[in-house]
């Protein structure tokens, strides 16, 4: 699953407190691994957070080997006193699997992650982008677009996004072959169908 998330928010009502709870959620749907983020990498601190999040799987044995670590990333993070060097780090490690972006959460425009990015595109970082947090509409499919064009090892994924502006998503997929979606707000007919027969089931991934 690419939708893990652990942590106390403080604007909206999260399911899952800890690994324990996340952990017992997966158990109870069958599912054997998951990617998780934390609340306080996009309310607090990136670096912060992100911490945190490394540190309670360290502490949780029965995290270890299903649940994998997404950072998160903001524009600050370039310009942060050891930001970038934390996240190089942790991304040549192998320990993380991807990043995480919540523009919505930081308010930014997505492009002004391009330094960011720029930064890490070497080892090649999966980028997760949560489109239902996010504000600033269409423009961020443009910017989505561009970030791509200009960082073409870098793959984005478009997370928990349902049947509104959909088709910014197709065409944004059509441009850029390093742009992908999870499936988890995907309750339109036969719309996983016709991404695997657009782009290639390679391009769709699992989200809950």
């Amino acid at each position: 699953d690419l939708n893990g998330d652990i942590g106390r928010s403080a604007i909206v009502e999260t399911p899952f407190l800890d690994t324990g709870a996340l952990l017992a959620h997966l158990d109870y749907l069958g599912i054997e691994r998951s990617l998780v983020s934390h609340v306080s990498g996009r309310e607090q601190n990136p670096t912060v957070g992100n911490r945190v999040l490394l540190e309670e799987l360290a502490a949780d044995p029965a995290a270890r080997g299903r649940l994998y670590p997404v950072l998160t990333i903001n524009p600050a993070t370039f310009y942060e006193t050891g930001g970038m060097a934390s996240l190089r780090e942790a991304l040549a490690s192998g320990q993380v699997r991807a990043l995480a972006t919540f523009p919505g959460t930081c308010r930014h425009p997505l492009l002004q992650l391009e330094p960011v990015l720029a930064g890490l595109a070497d080892l090649r970082p999966v980028i997760l982008w949560n489109t239902r947090e996010n504000p600033y509409g269409e423009l961020d499919y443009r910017d989505l677009v561009a970030l791509a064009t200009a960082l073409p090892e870098v793959t984005f994924g478009c997370c928990k996004k349902m049947w509104g502006g959909f088709i910014s998503v197709l065409d944004a997929m059509r441009r850029c072959p390093n742009i992908c979606v999870d499936i988890s707000w995907l309750h339109m007919r036969r719309t996983i169908e016709l991404l695997v027969q657009e782009f290639g089931a390679e391009r769709v991934f699992f989200g809950t």
